[in-house]
């Protein structure tokens, strides 16, 4: 681990600390129900694989949206030099013309910004993410996320691997600023966990991989892929008729997974939800 990283790393890890050193044993992801789109719900009841977005597809459009800022040290702008270097052959630039391209690219600082925000626009537009919560009965959670309460929510063992490798989002008024070219760490992922606090009411966990990353967690590309004992539980919601429980039971059934399955009861006294086992209409 290089020096220069070992303060900032420490940091990152205090503000978004894994399930476990938060006391969270179980992270929670709300769905609708479309019975156009079964085969979603099969992919992860049955082949067990659990679908992260691209960013483009969040209903924020700040994410993963970072300012940058340049280094100042000499040794650091040569790094800079290098990186945009190794870039632009790796985008169909011969050698020669590379350096050129960097050459003038340091020599004129609208330019550099300008091939710096496309680099990263095209790096963290291939991130995947999941988004998970700490809440399972988070009344606004239900009525945004699973279709006004006809949809589900499903519980996930955040002390088991993989789901054990979520980070917990940090919400600030401050947005992300990272200095080029990205550490090729979890730094990286700061744009990606770091939210405005009109959102904090999600208390907020993901996980997070990039598609051609080397790494401990196994993908396909899009979807990180659970074990069998990772789904603890699923939440019918209130408004959930029971043609759709039988679909979801039937898929659920065919698959791997034996987590237990409640229904959510509005509460006669409060302006909350209560959940009891599902019993099966006859």
């Amino acid at each position: 681990m290089p020096d220069e990283f070992e303060a900032e790393l420490k940091q990152f890890y205090m503000d978004h600390p894994w399930p476990d050193k938060s006391g969270k044993a179980h992270l929670y992801k709300y769905y609708s129900f479309d019975p156009k789109k079964i085969d979603r719900l099969e992919t992860l009841l049955v082949d067990r694989k659990l679908y992260h977005s691209l960013p483009e597809a969040f209903n924020d459009p700040f994410e993963c949206k970072p300012h940058f800022v340049l280094p100042s040290s000499p040794e650091k702008k040569k790094k800079i030099a290098m990186h945009l270097q190794a870039v632009a052959i790796k985008n169909g630039f011969s050698l020669d013309d590379a350096t050129a391209y960097v050459s003038s690219a340091l020599l004129q600082p609208e330019k550099l910004e300008e091939t710096i925000l496309s680099a990263a626009k095209r790096v963290y537009g291939e991130i995947r993410v999941c988004c998970l919560t700490t809440h399972n009965k988070n009344l606004l959670l239900w009525s945004h996320y699973a279709n006004s309460h006809r949809g589900f929510c499903i519980e996930y063992d955040a002390l088991s691997f993989p789901i054990s490798y979520a980070y917990k989002v940090k919400y600030d008024v401050s947005y992300p600023i990272i200095e080029y070219p990205r550490p090729m760490n979890e730094l990286g992922f700061i744009p990606a966990l770091v939210k405005s606090p009109d959102w904090k009411y999600e208390n907020e966990y993901r996980t997070i991989f990039t598609p051609e990353a080397p790494g401990p967690i196994v993908t396909d590309g899009e979807s990180m892929i659970l074990g069998e004992s990772d789904i603890t539980a699923i939440y019918l919601g209130a408004n959930m008729d029971d043609a759709t429980a039988s679909t979801i039971l039937e898929i659920l059934n065919r698959g791997p997974f034996k987590p237990k399955v409640f229904k959510s009861v509005l509460s006669r006294n409060s302006y909350e939800i209560e959940f009891v086992p599902y019993v099966p209409s006859a």
